[in-house]
């Protein structure tokens, strides 16, 4: 009996795997998302014998998830991080670091008859 149950679990385990690979397959293709790692330094001596330190890190992340099977139904976001680091010797320096969500937005499409209803909500900004 032991036995039969132990078959009977795995084979709902391997047939659940299954069908969520099925599933994800179809949007697999639609599904994008990336990150892009920036870094900017400078050092140099200036007059006086002080000296000049520049650092600059940016991280931007995006990510696009269908939630259909159309392209028109989606939810899309965008983040932005900076680091920026600014010193002389002698002091003083300056640390600053900025976050942002340029893009968080859901959009919904349908057909209705002969023509198309888009729905957008979130927030985006789109930089001319």
């Amino acid at each position: 009996m032991k036995n039969m149950l132990k078959a009977a679990r795995s084979c709902v385990l391997k047939i659940g795997v299954l069908w969520l690979f099925v599933c994800c397959a179809g949007t697999a293709a639609a599904f994008d998302f990336g990150l892009l790692i920036e870094n900017s330094s400078s050092a140099e001596k200036t007059g006086g014998g002080s000296f000049h330190l520049n650092q600059k890190d940016n991280v931007s992340a995006w990510i696009k998830i269908p939630l259909g099977k159309g392209v028109s139904h989606y939810l899309a976001a965008e983040c932005l991080y900076r680091f920026e680091y600014d010193d002389d010797y002698p002091p003083p320096h300056e640390i600053s670091h900025y976050v942002d969500f340029p893009l968080l937005k859901y959009s919904f499409g349908t057909r209705l008859g002969e023509r198309f209803l888009n729905i957008h909500a979130g927030r985006f900004l789109r930089l001319i």
